[in-house]
């Protein structure tokens, strides 16, 4: 409330008369002030006289020669008591005032003399450090943080960064006290630099990045800093950070458990985003095997392997974790990493590794035999290594030249575990093929094969997926054409179909749907046909796949189809077999029409229309009709692409 002590107080300020202003003004301060501080929201007027007055009086002590620091400090308690939260301008007012007396402020300025974009970015911290221990003042705590992204920001720029500076700048800035988003998220891009550019050197360093990131906290995290390039080719902040992480806890031995939990959910969210990264999936599951959690882990690392068929390290894991649940599994899975196709000295430890399992199994036989392939392919073996080799078991053992057909007995349980949970696909074996390879300089040769697969609900095709099958060599393979099969596999990304086991079978269900089309246009000069399926599929074929047709408009042919896709990833139809042309009262009745009507004609053109039935001159002309002729006959369905619509053209006139 506006009251008549506080208009007096005003009006002695507004004569210049401080001190009788500052005495009229005591008395109405709350007890314990400043400690007890004045709000301005709560009691205004108070709070402004309090205000003017107290910065008056501060400014006159510092035109005073020579200077009471004594009086100053004590004024300026007393205007620290003044709450300014609610008013932003009245709040500036009151810390630049404060900051200008401070004694230490000389120290700031000097800071702010120092280039931010130089070398000495050091300095400029150490004095503002400096001014914020004894000025016990943190008001240049955000400062300070953005010199030490500037000072990072410059040792990137050198041949060699001080890393341990580096690291112990990121411990202060953790004991910062600041609110600032843009501050924040350049220190952490800072970091991420630091650490790729260690990695780039190959550097023995110390900083803990999953560490700094979760001090730094993901929770903090944007969906700016989720955002892509504009043309998607470069990771986010957010994906790079995760990813990183991710990476170092799953290759750590020791990780702390706290830090892979917080991890966790953050890489699946990522995942989440983008599931085209395949290494996160088994950064995800290393991850989860250091948390005991088996089974999710294991779904994670078949992902993985199901993407890297011929990875032994993969299969190799995928062994250790089956190793307590399913002996069986586990040893089908080292079976199935030596028959990868890797070099032999990458497999040098899945030997030694499958043998000390073996035993444990108390299969010597194998085990020994194992023990021995390890032995002949190390380099450099060790006195451990011919310890064992002494070992009652292993000299009293009997042994095999390999263990090739223990592998082909076993490796059957390794390809279960990749499609246990997915169901016969029907298919059948088309024609073989080859093509050369101008980036490998080398002939790829492959088999058609055409699979019934489900689709899309709200797609009607019945086309089967078409898939070539690269063969090791030419003849690879044991199945013909025409034989019915039963195939495990699924889609990977970019349509690719990834065949896990093929077997012969007896169904007699054809994976084909007998499909009837209608010749709707005829390129002569590049000997082209365009077949009409229906509104959303059509197919171009070359004329020499349609000899026992009669090739013009409207000719209905009864075909095999399938289909595949494109580089661009988009579904083309293929013809696969033409079984001849059909009566056109045979093929779908969208496709075709009845007409007759009176003949309208556009002058000068030649062309005419009965509704939307479009006749072309050369038909006008063969059957000699004009203008405003009764005509009937059939039409087949067109698109006009002009127009952008669906019509009718008429084929024949009766």
């Amino acid at each position: 409330m506006f009251d008549n002590s506080l208009k007096q107080i005003f009006d002695l300020r507004k004569q210049g008369r401080l001190r009788e202003a500052y005495d009229s003004l005591l008395p109405l301060l709350p007890q314990n002030y400043p400690d007890t501080k004045i709000r301005i929201s709560q009691n205004k007027w108070l709070a402004i006289a309090t205000m003017n007055v107290l910065i008056d009086l501060l400014k006159y002590e510092q035109s005073l020669t020579p200077q009471s620091s004594e009086n100053i400090s004590y004024l300026s308690n007393l205007l620290s008591g003044i709450d300014a939260e609610d008013d932003i301008n009245a709040k500036h007012r009151i810390d630049r005032v404060l900051k200008n007396n401070n004694p230490y402020i000389s120290l700031v300025n000097q800071a702010y003399e120092i280039p931010k974009d130089g070398p000495n970015n050091d300095k400029a911290i150490n004095l503002l450090l400096q001014f914020r221990e004894k000025a016990k003042d943190n008001s240049e705590d955000k400062s300070i943080a953005w010199r030490i992204y500037y000072f990072i920001k410059y040792q990137l720029s050198l041949p060699h960064m001080a890393v341990s500076k580096i690291l112990d700048l990121f411990h202060l800035y953790f004991n910062l006290n600041f609110d600032d988003r843009n501050v924040r998220v350049q220190i952490l891009i800072a970091a991420l630099r630091v650490i790729k550019q260690l990695e780039k050197n190959k550097a023995s360093y110390c900083f803990n990045f999953p560490s700094f990131v979760k001090t730094w906290g993901l929770e903090n995290l944007d969906s700016s800093n989720w955002e892509r390039n504009a043309d998607g080719k470069f990771k986010s902040t957010a994906e790079e950070v995760i990813t990183i992480c991710a990476k170092e806890l799953a290759k750590e031995k020791e990780a702390p458990l706290d830090l892979i939990e917080y991890f966790i959910p953050y890489l699946k969210e990522l995942i989440n985003r983008d599931s085209s990264d395949i290494w996160n999936y088994l950064y995800l599951s290393r991850m989860l095997c250091k948390l005991g959690q088996n089974f999710e882990a294991k779904v994670n690392l078949i992902k993985v392997i199901k993407q890297k068929l011929d990875a032994s390290w993969a299969w190799t894991e995928l062994a250790n974790l089956y190793s307590e649940e399913s002996p069986q599994k586990a040893i089908g899975c080292y079976c199935k990493a030596l028959l990868c196709k890797d070099p032999e000295d990458y497999k040098v430890n899945i030997h030694k590794n499958f043998s000390e399992y073996l035993f444990k199994q108390n299969d010597l036989r194998h085990a020994k035999t194992e023990y021995q392939l390890f032995m002949s392919l190390k380099q450099n073996p060790s006195e451990y290594d011919y310890n064992v080799t002494k070992m009652d078991w292993f000299v009293q053992t009997e042994t095999d030249d390999n263990n090739s057909q223990f592998y082909e007995e076993n490796v059957t349980y390794a390809d279960e575990i990749l499609f246990e949970d997915l169901p016969n696909i029907l298919g059948v074996v088309g024609p073989s093929g080859h093509y050369f390879n101008e980036i490998k300089k080398k002939h790829v040769y492959f088999q058609i094969i055409y699979i019934k697969l489900k689709t899309d609900s709200n797609d009607k095709i019945s086309f089967p997926f078409e898939i070539k099958n690269k063969l090791n060599k030419e003849k690879d393979s044991l199945l013909k054409e025409g034989d019915c099969i039963h195939i495990k596999g699924e889609l990977g990304p970019n349509y690719k179909f990834n065949i896990y086991t093929i077997k012969k079978c007896n169904d007699s269900t054809s994976v084909f749907d007998p499909e009837i089309g209608i010749i709707d246009h005829i390129n002569k000069e590049k000997e082209l046909v365009h077949i009409i399926i229906s509104k959303k599929y059509s197919l171009t074929v070359p004329m020499k796949q349609l000899k026992n047709v009669k090739l013009k408009q409207g000719t209905a042919i009864k075909m095999h189809i399938s289909y595949s896709y494109t580089k661009e990833n988009e579904k083309r139809l293929n013809l696969v077999k033409n079984l001849g042309s059909v009566d056109i009262k045979e093929a779908p009745s969208e496709l075709w029409c009845r007409f007759n009507g009176c003949l309208s004609c556009v002058p000068e053109m030649g062309f005419g229309f009965v509704d939307n039935v479009f006749f072309q001159k050369s038909l006008l002309v063969a059957a000699d009709k004009e203008d405003g002729d009764f005509v009937s006959g059939i039409a087949v369905l067109s698109f006009n692409k002009k127009k952008g619509r669906w019509g009718y053209i008429a084929v024949t006139i009766d």
